[in-house]
C-alpha cells in the first residue's frame, strides 16, 4: 500500500481516546522504558467525560503505573517537522471530525517517522507527507475563506492549490498542537538504564574503536619506516606506504573526537539529571543535618566531578589503549620478559595512586569543611559582631588554615613523585631491560622495533597520564562526595492507581459518607538519628469543615505532627488516612493534593522570581488568566493590597534572592499563606503562620482563611 493510502486511512495508524491507556503502555514497552510485567491501568468513565485537566492528571498518573515519565511540550506547527524527526517517543493529541485521536511517534529520521499502531505494527511513514497531513487537518474549517479571497484577488486556478498551502502554513507557523506528551525514562531508573538510553554504549564503543585503530595505524607507520630503515631498503614505496599510513591516521582522529563529544554531551546530560532530582528527594533531615556551607561545598563538588570526570575518563581510557598495544608489542618481541616487566611495574604504581587519593580525600574534607565554616561565619557575621569575643575571631580559622596547608605541601609532594616517578621509572627500567636482550641473543632488527617501540609507547601513556592522574584522583573524590545525591535519584516514589489520584470529588461516595476527612490512628514517629519517640497519637479524627487549633510548647511536636499530616514525613508505625485510604494507596501526589500547608516561617522560602510564581507555585505554571486573578483577589483579602501598589509590576514584580523585592516578615507569611490558599486542597494546615502579624492584619487574614479553607488546621504556641 502507497504511503498516501495509509496517511488517508488514519484509523489504522491513530489511537482513539478510550485506548489512550493502551496506547501508553505500548508506546513505552516498544522504546524500552517500561518493564514487560507492568500493565496500564484502564480509562475509567469519569475521564472519558472530563476535560483535558482530568486527562492530563490521567495520563501522568498512568506513567508513573508504567514507571515512565511524561512531560508535557509544546508543539508550533513551525516545529513539527523537526519534531517529528527527533521528538520520539511522544504521543500527539488530534482532533479529527470532533473527536480525540492520538499518534505514537515511537522515533523518526531525516525521510521517515515510525508511528506505532493500534494492532502493534510500526509504520514508516513519510515526514513531509505527515507535516502536510497535519496542515490540512486543521485548515479544513477555513477552505471557504481561502476560496473567496482568491476570487477577489484573481489568483488563476492552477495556483490556487500552491496558494492555499503557503497560506495555511503562513496561518499555522505559531500555532501550537492540542497536546503532546514526550515519553523518558525516570529519575530513580537505573544508572545504565539511562546511558543506555542515551546510546552513550554505542558511543564509547565507536571512541574506543576508532582510537584504538589510530594508534594502531600510528604504531604501524612507524614500524614500517624504522624496519626499512634498518634492514636497509627504505625506498620510495616505503615512503609511500608510511605517509598514507600517517593521513588514514585523520578520518580515525576526527571520528574519534566526534564520538568523544557525543559521549561527553550524554553523560553530562544524565549526570545533570540524576544530580537534579537527587536534590529534589532529599529528605528533610538530610538538608538540615547539613549547614549552608556544606550544601554549596556539594554543589561545587558535582561540578568539579562534571567537569574533571570526562577528561580524566577519556585519559584513562586513551591509556589503556595505548598500554595494551605497548603490552602486545613487548610480549611479541623476543625481549618478552619486558612486557611482565611492565606488568610488575603498574602494581606499584596502583599502591602509590591508592595512597595519594587517600591524601586527595582529606584534603578535599578539609577544603569542603573551610567552605562550609566560610559560608556560616558570613551568615553569622552580625551575631559574632554582637556576641563574640573580638580575641578569638581568627582561633579556628588560623587552626584550619594551617592544618590545611600542611595537608596541601604532603599532597603536591605525592603528586609530584607519583606524576614523575611513573613514567621516567619504567623508562629507566624499560631501558635496563633491553640488556639481557644483547647479552644473551643476536637481536634483529624487527626485534628491537618491537621492544623499543613497546617501551616508548608504555613511556608515553605513563607520561600522558600524569595530569590524568590528578583529574582522575579529583574526579573520583567528587564522586564519592555527591554519591549521596545520586543515590537519593534512585529512591521511588510512592504511586497509586491513576484512578485514584484525582481530584476529591471522585472518590466513591461509600468512603465519602463516612464525612471522617483525616484520621490517625496510633501513630510512632521518632528520628532516625537517636532512635527516641519524639510524637505519639494514640487517636485523632477531623471532619471536613472542622476548624482545628493545636497548642503545645516548643519542642512538644506540633510542626512534627504537621509535616506527618502534609506527607513531608512518615510515622514509622501506625495508620494515617485521607477518607480512609492510606499514604501508598493515594500516592505521593494523591495525598499532597488533598493536603497543603505553610510550614514554619524559617523553612519556608521565597524563590526569586515573580511573586506571581512564588504564589502559583503550588498549582500549575504558566498560570492562567483565572488563576492569576484569584491570586490578586486572595492577595488582597490578606491585605496585601498596598505591596501590591507599590510594586511597580504588581504580580510580576520579581521578589527573593539577592536583587528581587524585600518584603517584611508579615508580608512574607501572608505570602506562605495565599500560596497555600491557592492549593485549594480539602486540607489547609498553618504552621505558626499568624505569628508575625499585627492585631488588625491578624484578624483580616483569619477571615480570608475561614472563608476560604475548606478544612483547617492551625498550629500556634499557647
Amino acid at each position: 500500500m502507497s504511503a498516501n493510502k495509509i496517511i488517508d486511512n488514519y484509523r489504522e495508524w491513530t489511537w482513539p481516546l478510550d485506548k489512550l491507556g493502551d496506547c501508553l503502555e505500548m508506546m513505552a514497552r516498544e522504546s524500552g522504558l517500561a518493564p514487560k510485567l507492568v500493565q496500564a491501568p484502564h480509562m475509567p468513565l469519569s475521564v472519558l467525560e472530563a476535560g483535558r485537566e482530568s486527562r492530563d492528571r490521567w495520563v501522568e498518573g498512568a506513567a508513573r503505573w508504567l514507571r515512565v515519565e511524561t512531560e508535557a511540550v509544546t508543539v508550533t506547527f513551525h516545529h513539527l517537522q523537526h519534531f517529528l524527526q527527533t521528538g520520539g517517543p511522544a504521543i500527539l493529541e488530534l482532533q479529527i471530525n470532533g473527536r480525540l485521536r492520538y499518534l505514537a511517534v515511537s522515533r523518526g529520521t531525516r525521510r521517515t517517522v515510525f508511528v506505532l499502531g493500534p494492532n502493534g505494527q510500526t509504520l514508516r511513514l513519510p515526514v513531509l507527507q505527515m507535516v502536510r497531513w497535519f496542515e490540512d487537518l486543521h485548515c479544513r474549517e477555513n477552505e471557504d475563506l481561502g476560496e473567496t479571497v482568491f476570487e477577489v484577488v484573481g489568483i488563476p486556478d492552477h495556483k490556487r492549490a500552491e496558494a492555499r498551502a503557503r497560506m495555511a502554513r503562513a496561518k499555522l507557523a505559531q500555532q501550537s498542537l492540542p497536546r503532546v506528551w514526550m515519553l523518558r525514562l525516570p529519575a530513580q531508573a537505573p544508572l545504565w538504564k539511562h546511558l543506555r538510553h542515551a546510546r552513550l554504549w554505542h558511543h564509547c564503543s565507536a571512541l574506543l574503536l576508532f582510537y584504538t585503530i589510530s594508534h594502531l595505524l600510528y604504531v604501524g607507520s612507524w614500524w614500517v619506516l624504522i624496519e626499512a630503515v634498518l634492514n636497509g631498503r627504505l625506498d620510495s614505496a616505503t615512503v609511500l606506504a608510511w605517509v598514507f599510513m600517517l593521513f588514514s591516521i585523520i578520518p580515525f582522529t576526527m571520528l574519534a573526537s566526534w564520538a568523544q563529544g557525543m559521549v561527553s554531551l550524554g553523560l553530562g546530560g544524565v549526570f545533570k539529571e540524576r544530580l537534579l532530582r537527587g536534590i529534589q528527594r532529599l529528605e528533610p533531615e538530610e538538608i538540615r543535618g547539613r549547614g549552608w556551607g556544606q550544601l554549596l561545598g556539594l554543589v561545587l563538588e558535582s561540578r568539579t566531578f562534571e567537569s574533571l570526570s570526562l577528561n580524566a575518563g577519556f585519559a584513562a581510557l586513551f591509556s589503556l589503549v595505548e598500554l595494551g598495544i605497548a603490552m602486545t608489542l613487548l610480549f611479541r618481541a623476543d625481549a618478552w620478559w619486558l612486557g611482565w616487566l611492565l606488568v610488575l611495574w603498574l602494581i606499584p604504581i596502583s599502591f602509590f595512586f591508592q595512597n595519594f587519593a587517600n591524601r586527595w580525600q582529606r584534603w578535599t574534607d578539609m577544603r569542603l569543611q573551610m567552605t562550609n565554616d566560610l559560608v556560616e561565619a558570613i551568615n553569622g557575621h552580625q551575631t559574632r559582631l554582637a556576641q563574640e569575643n573580638r580575641n578569638r575571631w581568627h582561633v579556628d580559622e588560623d587552626w584550619t588554615l594551617s592544618r590545611y596547608f600542611q595537608l596541601s605541601l604532603n599532597m603536591e609532594l605525592h603528586g609530584y613523585l607519583l606524576m614523575n616517578f611513573s613514567s621516567r621509572g619504567w623508562l629507566v627500567l624499560g631501558i635496563g631491560g633491553l640488556v639481557p636482550l644483547y647479552a644473551w641473543y643476536d637481536p634483529t632488527a624487527e626485534a628491537v622495533v618491537f621492544s623499543l617501540g613497546g617501551i616508548l609507547l608504555a613511556f608515553r601513556a605513563l607520561f600522558k597520564q600524569r595530569n590524568g592522574f590528578l583529574s582522575l584522583v579529583s574526579a573520583l573524590n567528587a564522586w564519592q562526595n555527591t554519591l549521596p545525591l545520586m543515590k537519593a535519584a534512585g529512591r521511588s516514589p510512592v504511586v497509586s492507581h491513576p484512578s485514584r489520584e484525582l481530584s476529591p470529588v471522585d472518590l466513591s461516595a461509600s468512603i465519602r459518607r463516612r464525612n471522617v476527612l483525616l484520621e490517625a490512628h496510633d501513630v510512632v514517629f521518632r528520628y532516625s538519628r537517636t532512635g527516641q519517640t519524639m510524637l505519639r497519637i494514640p487517636n485523632f479524627r477531623i471532619r471536613e469543615g472542622d476548624r482545628v487549633l493545636i497548642e503545645g510548647p516548643s519542642g512538644s511536636g506540633k510542626s512534627t505532627f504537621a509535616a506527618l499530616m502534609m506527607g513531608l514525613r512518615f510515622p514509622e508505625s501506625g495508620l494515617l488516612l485521607i477518607h480512609g485510604l492510606d499514604y501508598h494507596t493515594l500516592g505521593d501526589l494523591g495525598w499532597r493534593a488533598r493536603v497543603a500547608g505553610a510550614p514554619q516561617f524559617h523553612v519556608n522560602h521565597l524563590f526569586s522570581g515573580s511573586l506571581a510564581y512564588n504564589l502559583l507555585m503550588g498549582r500549575h505554571w504558566p498560570p492562567l488568566a483565572e488563576d492569576l486573578a484569584e491570586a490578586e483577589e486572595i492577595c488582597e483579602e490578606l491585605g496585601l493590597r498596598p505591596l501590591l501598589s507599590r510594586m511597580p509590576a504588581g504580580l510580576m514584580q520579581l521578589v527573593g534572592g539577592n536583587g528581587g523585592w524585600r518584603l517584611s516578615h508579615g508580608e512574607a507569611s501572608r505570602v506562605f499563606i495565599a500560596r497555600a490558599l491557592l492549593q485549594n486542597a480539602e486540607i489547609l494546615i498553618l504552621d505558626e503562620s499568624f505569628a508575625a502579624l499585627d492585631p488588625e492584619t491578624l484578624s483580616q487574614a483569619m477571615a480570608c482563611v475561614f472563608r476560604r479553607a475548606r478544612t483547617l488546621i492551625v498550629i500556634a504556641h499557647p
